[in-house]
């Protein structure tokens, strides 16, 4: 197999992603199919799950023999594109050497360096995330999600979402350390989708959330699906992407992530929640 990408904002695209798959393991497997790379990742204690999709088409040069499965440190090549710099190109391919992945960088200038990562062998099961009928949808700059996460882990560990009459609150806090709400304007969101008269509360381990909200740099938009019988559901889409003139075909690129809820007593809403606007 080999792949070449020569868009900078590709690979910075890729970067991003292996940054979090290094947050929720050790390593990473790439299902190298006819038509498309799948990469799913889940954490050890299964709370979350990243799921992503990566179109022939998206890539300048995509060669595959047969079907192929490859998995490999995580870490390890987060600190090899960590090299990267603006206008490299990226090479990854397996060689004659069976044990190993091959990934070059050749630069600007024409300097090329060349990085051997051992592969391991893992046994993984592919987990179907299904389709669920959720009762609140809504999308939002992801800057703006990253910073409402940053804030809220100053107060505690774990984000509450409520929805009621339309509005939107989040909330995190303890006895200890405080407690934080925001209620955030529909002119804040980009789209908002709610069922009719819903009352609803969730709550998500805080740094689960913060790994998808890095995504910032490279996902200028992030959807947003939420249901207290469900797992929270984010996912970008063509329309998510800070797209460059250069690359303009970024529905190439499909990415869904997961964060299963915790357990909540029965839940209260404030009178300030309760009031009709």
């Amino acid at each position: 197999m080999k792949f070449t990408i020569s868009s900078s904002d590709k690979i910075h695209k890729l970067i991003e992603i292996f940054k979090v798959i290094k947050n929720l393991s050790s390593h990473c497997t790439l299902y190298c199919k006819e038509d498309y790379i799948y990469i799913q990742t889940m954490d050890g204690s299964h709370v979350c799950l990243l799921d992503i999709k990566l179109m022939k088409d998206w890539f300048d040069v995509y060669e595959i023999n047969e079907c192929e499965t490859v998995s490999f440190s995580s870490s390890i090549i987060v600190k090899i594109l960590s090299l990267f710099i603006p206008k490299t190109k990226l090479v990854i391919q397996t060689t004659n050497k069976a044990d190993y992945l091959n990934i070059e960088l050749i630069y600007p200038d024409n300097i090329e360096k060349t990085f051997e990562i051992p592969l391991m062998d893992i046994d993984q099961e592919y987990l179907e995330p299904g389709e669920n009928d959720y009762s609140m949808e809504f999308s939002m700059k992801t800057k703006v999600l990253d910073k409402y996460c940053n804030e809220m882990m100053l107060f505690g560990e774990v984000l509450q979402l409520k929805c009621v009459n339309d509005n939107i609150y989040m909330r995190s806090g303890d006895q200890v350390n405080g407690n934080y709400k925001v209620k955030i304007p529909h002119e804040n969101l980009e789209e908002f989708s709610v069922e009719e008269d819903l009352k609803m509360s969730v709550k998500v381990d805080l740094k689960y959330l913060s790994f998808i909200s890095k995504f910032y740099s490279v996902f200028k938009t992030i959807n947003i699906k939420a249901d207290s019988q469900f797992p929270m559901k984010f996912y970008v889409n063509e329309s998510s992407c800070i797209v460059s003139k250069e690359d303009n075909d970024a529905n190439g690129l499909q990415l869904t992530y997961f964060i299963a809820p915790k357990m909540e007593d029965d839940v209260e809403f404030s009178d300030e929640e309760e009031e009709l606007d």
